[in-house]
């Protein structure tokens, strides 16, 4: 809920302005770019030219979740942001987070803050 709410602070900033070309730099800015698209481990791997094994070993080791649990943790915290700052509806807000279905939105929100979106945005609102 930290990250939820420190989120509209952060500043984006260009990759070449960065200039890293390492595996792990190059796996985040990538999820941060296509977080809200459908893709895979392997489409990911294919794009940046890395093999599935070696990227998923990279999250394994650096994130110490694996892939679909790191995809899934930024889609939540760029949810959690919109259920705080907008009035858009639960259903829209899954769907441009980038989840496939709105039971496993809530499914994986649950599991990860213990309680629903909408709950999630009550608690939010009444603070």
């Amino acid at each position: 809920m930290i990250l939820a709410r420190t989120l509209p602070c952060f500043e984006m900033v260009e990759k070449n302005s960065v200039g890293s070309n390492d595996i792990i730099y190059r796996s985040v800015a990538y999820m941060a770019a296509h977080f809200r698209e459908d893709f895979s481990l392997t489409q990911m791997a294919e794009d940046l030219g890395y093999s599935p094994y070696a990227l998923s070993r990279v999250f394994s080791s650096t994130f110490h979740c694996n892939f679909n649990t790191y995809l899934n943790n930024i889609r939540l915290d760029y949810s959690c942001n919109l259920l705080q700052h907008s009035d858009r509806s639960i259903t829209d807000i899954c769907h441009s987070a980038g989840f496939g279905s709105l039971r496993t939105f809530n499914r994986t929100f649950l599991n990860t803050y213990k309680m629903s979106p909408r709950d999630y945005r009550k608690m939010i609102c009444e603070v």
